[in-house]
């Protein structure tokens, strides 16, 4: 698949949610998965205002995820992206991991 993605308007995106989430006292990845339905809508209002494609928003999902999870919820999520064979996700991740070691 030949991805189209506008960096720019992906890091836009990521900043808004970031911002976002900081405001609703969503500080890692177990608090995003608490949230609320309508802070769920608003989300996805500011992801449909920001991104224009499938692959700006996968971008938009990795990096959210990969920002707000703490070394264990990476390492699943890097068996996560090596069962859907996203290779190059997973050569991010395992970078991060090493860095933790």
């Amino acid at each position: 698949m030949d991805k189209q993605i506008n960096a720019k308007k992906v890091e836009k995106c990521i900043r808004k949610i970031i911002s976002f989430l900081k405001n609703i006292d969503v500080n890692n990845w177990d608090d995003f998965n608490q949230i609320k339905s309508i802070d769920r809508d608003i989300l996805t209002e500011i992801i449909d205002s920001e991104v224009d494609n499938m692959d700006e928003v996968s971008e938009v999902v990795f990096s959210i995820r990969f920002k707000l999870s703490n070394k264990e919820q990476l390492k699943e999520y890097l068996d996560e992206l090596v069962k859907r064979e996203e290779y190059e996700r997973c050569s991010i991740i395992s970078n991060e991991l090493k860095n933790w070691i």
